[in-house]
Formats: structure tokens, C-alpha cells, sequence
């Protein structure tokens, strides 16, 4: 008869799926700042980078995930992928570097409505990493081999909608994922996923893996999701614990009250 696993053993082999909304942004909420739009120098309105409250959150959201990197192995790989505008960016950055890993930029998970001006270009997002290299600031690491799923082009023109915006997301997650899981299966590596959105676009995401309709979840919440390896692209993915939990925050009641 084979031994069986333990359970620390089986999470380690199970691919993974965690869905995580920004945090707070500069724009509202602790620390907001109204002048940060002539601070930014990017002139792009809807571009609204995180407050010090949500790198702090962010920061609790990647110390959180540490127990899903594994560095003593090479049986896992790490996928982060991430709405281009800047407040998910600068989210997902606190979780590649706890991850070693770099993020996908995928505007299929961009907020409601949002237009290819809305966000910075591939090429300003590099720029922005050489300057933070050069001051020595924390910078984003891209991963530029990475093809979208839906490229700013494709962005919707007629999305109106919070609930079109969680369909679009949900579309985009699923796709991404299956092709993620399709090009490492015969490598028989386990893959973790991050997916940082929006409010409207974590509707989706959350309920894209299985879980049941929810209302908006709260800023670097963590909803998580896994399946054992080996399995069709229409094997189903476990819900683990609940949706939007902010048990791992040191002010859970921010990120609740976000989550109108």
C-alpha cells in the first residue's frame, strides 16, 4: 500500500490560486494625499498609486504568502499577475520579492472601464524601474516574456458595468491560469498564482475558481484556491478557508470597509 502524504506534503504539491484586491490608495482613506496627482507627474487621473497605509498592507499581504514559497526545492514556480495600474503594481512588487519571482502585467484585470490611457505602457513601467534602480528605491521586476491575455487594445470600449468588468476578469483568469498550468505540466512542478486586481475585477476573479457570487472584497484581502496537480483544465479548484480574508491585517477594518 502507498504511504500516504502528509497534509504539509500535499499543500506543497497542489497548485495554487490566490486572488488579492490593492491596497489603499493615495487618493482616500489613512494617509490619503489630494495632492498626489501633481506629485505623480504621470498625469493620468484614474492612475492612483497606494497610500502609506497600503504599502503597509501590501507588505502583510506578501509576509502572508511567505509560507507558500518554498527555497529549498525547484518542484514549484511562481506566476504574479497583476493589473497595470499602479495601485496593484506596487501590490503585487511586496509579494515578488517575498516570491523571487516577477510580475505579468495582464490588463484584462485592469478596473471597470479603463482605457490604454488610463495606465503606463510597457516601456514607462521599464523607465520607472531603471529610475527606482538607479535611486535605489524598491522597483517593480517585470517579467517582459509574458503575453497578455487581453492587451490594452483589447480593452472594452462599452464597459460600463462592475458586473462586465467581473465576467472580462473572470475570462482573462481563467485563460491565464489554464495556460500557465498547460506550460509547466510536464515538468511536474507545482505552481502558485497570484491575481491582483481591482474592486469590480475581484468580483470575478474570486467567483472564476469557485466560489460562490460574493460582494466586493477588501483592499489586500486574500481569497485562496487549490486543486491537486494532473488534473483537466475543468477540474474544479477548492475554496481554502474563506472569501476576502483579512486575518493576516494589521488594520482589518480598513480593508472591510473598502469592500462596499
Amino acid at each position: 500500500m502507498p504511504k500516504k502524504m502528509s497534509p504539509q506534503v500535499q499543500l506543497r504539491k497542489n497548485h495554487h490560486v490566490f486572488v488579492t484586491r490593492h491596497g489603499a490608495r493615495l487618493d482616500n482613506g489613512p494617509g490619503r494625499d489630494p495632492n498626489w496627482l501633481q506629485q505623480a507627474g504621470h498625469g493620468r487621473s484614474q492612475d492612483v498609486p497606494l497610500s502609506p497605509h497600503g504599502h503597509q498592507a501590501a507588505q502583510e499581504l506578501a509576509q502572508a504568502l511567505t509560507k507558500y514559497y518554498y527555497d529549498d526545492d525547484k518542484t514549484h514556480e511562481y506566476y504574479i499577475l497583476s493589473s497595470p495600474l499602479l495601485r496593484c503594481m506596487e501590490t503585487a512588487q511586496a509579494v515578488a520579492q517575498v516570491w523571487k519571482t516577477s510580475i505579468c502585467v495582464e490588463p484584462g484585470l485592469a478596473e471597470v472601464g479603463s482605457r490604454p490611457s488610463h495606465m503606463a505602457t510597457m516601456d514607462e513601467l521599464q523607465q520607472q524601474q531603471q529610475q527606482q534602480q538607479q535611486q535605489q528605491q524598491r522597483a517593480f521586476t517585470l517579467n517582459l516574456s509574458y503575453k497578455p491575455i487581453m492587451p490594452r487594445q483589447q480593452l472594452p470600449r462599452s464597459e460600463y458595468s462592475d458586473s462586465a468588468a467581473a465576467q472580462r476578469a473572470a475570462n482573462v483568469a481563467k485563460m491565464a491560469t489554464d495556460r500557465i498550468l498547460a506550460d509547466n505540466s510536464s515538468k511536474d512542478k507545482s505552481v502558485n498564482i497570484l491575481l491582483v486586481g481591482h474592486g469590480a475585477t475581484c468580483l470575478g476573479l474570486v467567483q472564476a475558481f469557485g466560489a460562490p457570487p460574493q460582494n466586493y472584497v477588501g483592499y489586500c484581502s486574500l481569497t485562496h484556491f487549490q486543486r491537486p496537480p494532473g488534473q483537466s483544465h475543468a477540474a474544479k479548484w477548492s475554496l481554502v478557508g474563506s472569501v476576502g480574508s483579512v486575518s493576516h491585517l494589521s488594520d482589518p477594518q480598513t480593508s472591510l470597509d473598502s469592500a462596499w
